[in-house]
């Protein structure tokens, strides 16, 4: 063992230089450090590499031996030294810069966000600041870099270095994200001038920032950056409405007003599979979705939503209302086949802003609508990876009439083909899941003691296919992006033909279990399994048939709330009409519970007697010595007093006869004890309860006393016991030279 591990970590050191001889650093790259963050592009030629982000015009030259990256940094003047150590499967790296400071970074393949800049006019310069800036809040912190390029720092842009600028940059755009203001409503300049200023109002206050656009020799127009003690006296004014307090960077979580929930909702798209797909569903209206499709639904007409963002106004968001104590909705974007609305929900400290539900139903014709618009100056749009817009693209690639909505208006033609292809895969599967389901069924039917039979095998086939096909439309109908109350129709049609499948096939089912375990309960004596069978039998298809009924109601929509709602006020009522099927039902309990006869045994209730032949729910029946059937109501059985005489361990047999008085003592004598020893002996008799004896001396002669107790389950084996033994009686009797006169009273 100690060899061999030696060998072990000997192969594994010595595999360690060729996986660091392969080592591969270029791609992109997330890095952080003690006060800062940045995403690299190297790039590798053999074992040089060389490097930029562009957040701080840094530059990184060096050289990679093995898994150990070493070279230079340079950020204007400034310059330092830096090592990297390649993680062991290439996707992260570990080092230092500066000698003492640390510096880690992981490998990524996510694309860049950088929005198109235009500086033709002011307007298109501010525009692309405020877009810039808001991609790097928003996740994106390389975009500082093209913001920061669209201000002129005048005379001190030769003292500031990339952090600097970065720092400038960021506290300008933090006061202009406190105002609210219209980019394409602010004043354009005067002809031939170069300078143009304008003042941006906080929305709910009286609070402004002045900002000056300078036009440069080139023809293009720069944000001159604002004096720092300027900038920060009215960001201090600005400031005043929340208390001087900066909002934290997840304030927008709280969705106190438009902005933050226009916010919220890009970001839960930005990070759908991080949790971002049940956040967006906090931004929306989701009532006149019906409950069960709200998840589905809302997160569909959030991606059609995005898409439709991009194409009307994204990353503007300065331009919607921050004002806290606002209730005034919002419109973000109208159209004849519908809006984006934004409106408060709630009251007080508990008001949220939502997208209108009216909105929200309203996205997928809206997207129909704007589709064919291209993405505003380029910008992102987020979908989920894999998604309905992915495929779409693909399908497009492939046949751009696919997207047409020739056939039926709420459905894309490649989703009808996509319906069409899953329900013909319904057909496929049920040729295959349906006979092995009832093949399985048949063995299953084999472990109980029962053969499947050819007629249940024929009931089971069509309820199967219909349950087959119900649950493979419901896995393939999420992907294929139905919005609108199409998806919620089908659904509602699959779903009640998969309940009346259910209860097509549980019933014969249900039966055939019960059937299988009667006859096990038939080879157990002495207990009560065949009434147990009966009753819990029936119980399952009462449940069965309510679980069904429920199921079926939810499916097509029915407000079962409102159905439980009114039989809680209704129930005095209908408690009072249904008690006896109420006391009927509890009897069949009691019954079960206490188990005071099984089907075969003869009781007596009252007037009644006979042998019981099956217990249900509501009642037993009873099949009397004159062939007659009796029905009683479990409710009354279950209170009556019950003589079961199927229950009895010995059944009782007492008889007394007369011995003529020629019979001597000594004959009397050995006759009794011969008798006792008889039935003692006998098979069908209870050992010592056995009494024989001279009862009197009557008038027809010697009365001789017996009374002995059979082994009989039935009145049958009784019967035959009695023939038996007094015939053997008859045989003693002549064996002693006993004669019987009479029978004795």
């Amino acid at each position: 063992m100690i060899r061999a591990a030696a060998l072990a970590c000997l192969l594994l050191l010595g595999a360690a230089p060729a996986r660091a001889a392969d080592a591969v650093w270029e791609g992109s790259w997330d890095t952080r450090w003690p006060d800062g963050s940045a995403r690299i592009e190297l790039h590798q030629h053999g074992d040089a590499v060389d490097g930029i982000y562009r957040i701080y015009d840094r530059h990184l030259t060096g050289r990679a031996t093995g898994n150990t990256l070493e070279g230079e940094w340079r950020e204007g003047t400034r310059r330092g030294h830096f090592t990297f150590v390649l993680g062991p499967f290439g996707q992260g790296f570990a080092g230092r810069f500066d000698g003492d400071a640390w510096w880690t970074g992981q490998r990524t393949s996510t694309s860049e966000i950088r929005a198109e800049i235009r500086t033709e006019t002011p307007k298109q310069a501010l525009r692309s600041f405020v877009v810039a800036a808001n991609c790097a809040v928003a996740g994106f912190p390389e975009a500082w870099a093209d913001a920061a390029g669209l201000i002129d720092f005048g005379a001190d842009a030769a003292a500031l270095d990339g952090r600097a600028r970065v720092a400038r940059t960021r506290a300008l755009f933090d006061a202009i994200d406190l105002t609210t203001f219209s980019i394409w409503a602010l004043p354009d300049p005067p002809p031939e001038q170069d300078r143009v200023s304008w003042s941006l109002h906080q929305s709910g206050t009286d609070a402004t920032l002045d900002l000056t656009m300078l036009q440069r020799p080139d023809g293009q127009w720069r944000i001159a950056a604002p004096a720092p003690d300027a900038l920060a006296a009215a960001t201090r004014a600005l400031l005043v409405r929340t208390g001087g307090r900066a909002a934290a960077p997840d304030a927008m979580l709280t969705q106190r007003t438009p902005r933050d929930t226009m916010r919220a909702f890009v970001d839960a798209m930005q990070h759908w599979d991080a949790g971002g797909a049940q956040r967006v569903l906090e931004t929306m209206d989701l009532s006149q979705i019906r409950a069960g499709y709200r998840t589905d639904q809302g997160e569909l007409q959030a991606q059609y939503m995005m898409q439709v963002i991009n194409r009307v106004g994204a990353w503007q968001w300065q331009e919607i209302p921050d004002d806290p104590a606002s209730r005034e909705p919002y419109v973000f974007f109208t159209h004849p086949a519908g809006q984006i609305v934004i409106a408060p929900q709630g009251d007080g400290e508990q008001t949220r802003w939502r997208f209108t539900a009216a909105s929200v139903d309203s996205q997928l014709r809206l997207f129909v609508t704007t589709a064919d618009m291209p993405v505003i100056w380029g910008m992102p749009v987020f979908a989920p990876a894999g998604s309905l817009f992915a495929f779409r693209q693909r399908v497009a690639a492939v046949s751009p009439r696919m997207l047409e909505r020739s056939v039926i208006p709420a459905l894309e033609n490649w989703q009808i083909a996509a319906i069409v292809a899953a329900f013909a895969f319904a057909v496929f599967a049920v040729m295959i899941l349906v006979p092995l389901a009832i093949r399985l069924f048949g063995v299953l039917m084999g472990v109980l003691g029962q053969t499947m039979d050819a007629r249940l095998a024929r009931r089971l086939v069509w309820p199967l296919r219909l349950i087959v096909l119900a649950l493979i439309w419901y896995r393939f109908s999420r992907r294929l992006g139905i919005a609108g109350p199409f998806l919620p129709v089908l659904d509602s049609a699959m779903g009640v033909i998969a309940a009346a499948g259910v209860a097509w096939a549980g019933l014969p089912v249900v039966d055939a279990i019960a059937s299988g375990m009667n006859k096990r309960a038939a080879r157990t004596a002495g207990t009560m399994d065949d009434i147990m069978v009966s009753l819990t039998a029936g119980v399952l298809k009462l449940v069965l048939v309510i679980a069904v009924a429920l199921a079926a109601a939810q499916a097509a929509d029915v407000p079962i709330g409102g159905m439980l709602a009114g039989l809680g006020i209704g129930g005095l009522a209908v408690a009072f009409a249904s008690k006896e099927a109420l006391s009927n039902l509890f009897g069949a309990g009691i019954l079960l519970a206490d188990r005071p006869f099984r089907n075969g045994d003869t009781i007596a209730v009252g007037d009644v007697q006979g042998t019981v032949e099956h217990v249900g729910i509501r009642s037993t029946r009873i099949r009397t010595m004159d062939d007659t059937v009796i029905v009683l109501p479990n409710g009354k059985l279950s209170d009556a007093l019950i003589n079961n005489y199927g229950a009895r361990r010995y059944r009782l047999f007492r008889t007394k006869f007369a011995v003529g008085y020629g019979a001597t003592p000594e004959q009397l004598e050995a006759f009794t004890l011969r008798l006792r020893e008889m039935i003692d002996t006998h098979p069908s008799t209870a050992e010592e309860k056995t009494q024989v004896g001279i009862w009197e001396l009557g008038d027809e002669g010697v009365a001789i006393d017996l009374v002995c107790y059979f082994r009989a389950e039935t009145t049958e084996q009784e019967r035959a016991a009695r023939h038996q033994l007094l015939l053997q009686v008859m045989r003693l009797a002549q064996e002693c030279g006993v004669t019987f006169s009479t029978i004795a009273t």
